[in-house]
């Protein structure tokens, strides 16, 4: 078997548990981060649009992505939380 017959043959098992003093803000937010990231790769994979609310912190990753399945990327300032520097709206068709 090639490595890319084995792509999706992992999911998460068990809970994670990073609300512990041994987890920085910064490392809980890139975990999530990287988990709401690979959700929008299982869409998109699955020939699926995105339209969800995302860490700022995945806006350049999600345009990437997008780009590479050829699909166009809109990402806006979250409705409702103006300023807000967490959240911004994706929506990629």
């Amino acid at each position: 078997m090639s490595d890319g017959e084995h792509q999706h043959e992992w999911e998460i098992a068990l809970p994670f548990w990073i609300d512990t003093e041994a987890y920085s803000d910064r490392d809980r937010l890139l975990f999530v981060a990287g988990y709401e990231f690979a959700l929008i790769v299982r869409a998109l994979e699955a020939g699926d649009g995105v339209q969800r609310p995302i860490h700022r912190e995945n806006e350049s990753r999600a345009r990437m992505l997008a780009g590479r399945f050829k699909r166009s990327c809109t990402i806006t300032p979250h409705v409702g939380y103006e300023g807000c520097e967490t959240w911004s709206d994706l929506v990629i068709q």
